[in-house]
This record gives C-alpha cells, structure tokens and sequence, in this order.
C-alpha cells in the first residue's frame, strides 16, 4: 500500500508534459486565418502600391525634364551661347532621351534642331517608363545666351511660338504631366 501511495504521490505532483498537447505553437486554425487576413489586405495594397509607383516615376520624369531646362538655362547665362535641348521618343520602347547640344550647323551648315556630325552635345541621357505623348517624335527648345527661349520646335517644325510644352505619360497611369516653357524661361509642371 505504500508503494502505491508513494507512486501516486510522485505521479500527482509532477505535471504531464506532452510535446502534443504544449501550448507553444499556433494551431493550424489560427495560421489560416492569419493567412487569410494577410491575403485580403495584400490583394488591396498591391494594386495601390503599384498606381501610386507608377504616378510617382511620371512625376520623378517631369521634375527631372524641368531639373534640365533649367540646368541648360543656368549654362547657357554663365557661357554666353546658345544651346538646344532635344527631347525624342526612342522608338518601340517608354523611354525618353534627352540632348543638350550646342546646334551650330555643323553638320548640315544650319540650325536644324537636331544633332549633326561636329557639334558638341553636353548632355545625353534617357528617362526610363515614360513617353512624349503630344509629339509624335521630338520637340527640342533653343535657348539664347540670355536665357530666353528663341523657339520650340516639334518634329524639326517650328511651333512660331516662342512658348512650348512636353506632356509626359506612362502606360501604368491615368495621368499626364505637362511641363510648360515660357519664354522668359520659366517652367511650370501641372497635371493634365
């Protein structure tokens, strides 16, 4: 009887620790519905993740082509010449490539806004996710030595305005940029 009481004794006063029935873990119920949750807030933030990416690259694009203009201007005033800024569709792709040329008529032994063999191009670069939609293929914008825009051009066309515009799109977005040149050569970026 002894050995009994002392068996049940040890027996009571120990705690049965079963590694199935701890409490350490989730169970399979808590993990679905956390799965479930995290499935339904990600299937509402993605798409508003990706409009807003989208919405903020053509906005980074406008600033950059302003960030441009007004580069050039600041050169043109500090060295006394006249530059162009050339602004094209590179075809089959959303890109948009950029040149600050110095159009002396090298090339073509005129100003043809556009670059020819001799002249000197200052910057050339690309903006990536993006198109010119109001040109079917260039506009560039010639700036005096003083700062003043002397003429737009579209397509190698003179606009005979001396104010000129880019709007810029992408395929992911609703929206338009639209960066305005004044003559004064101010910018103005606005939402279409």
């Amino acid at each position: 009887m002894k050995i009994i009481s002392n068996y049940l004794s040890e027996t009571i006063g120990k705690k049965i620790t079963n590694p199935l029935l701890s409490k350490c873990g989730f169970s399979t119920l808590e993990l679905a519905v956390v799965l479930g949750i995290v499935g339904i807030l990600s299937s509402v933030a993605i798409p508003s993740y990706l409009s807003w990416r989208a919405n903020y690259q053509l906005k980074a694009a406008a600033r950059e082509v302003n960030t441009v203009f007004q580069r050039t201007r600041m050169e043109v005033i500090s060295q006394n010449k006249k530059l162009t800024i050339l602004f094209e569709n590179i075809f089959n792709s959303d890109m948009v490539r950029y040149r600050v040329f110095e159009d002396n008529g090298a090339g073509a032994f005129t100003s043809n806004q556009q670059v020819d063999v001799g002249e000197v191009v200052y910057l050339d670069d690309t903006i990536e996710n993006v198109a010119i939609s109001n040109a079917t293929n260039n506009m560039s914008v010639l700036i005096n030595s003083r700062g003043i825009i002397m003429e737009c051009c579209i397509n190698g066309i003179d606009t005979t305005l001396q104010n000129g515009s880019i709007i810029l799109n992408n395929n992911s977005s609703e929206r338009q940029f639209k960066i305005l040149f004044f003559v004064t050569g101010h910018t103005k970026i606005t939402v279409v």
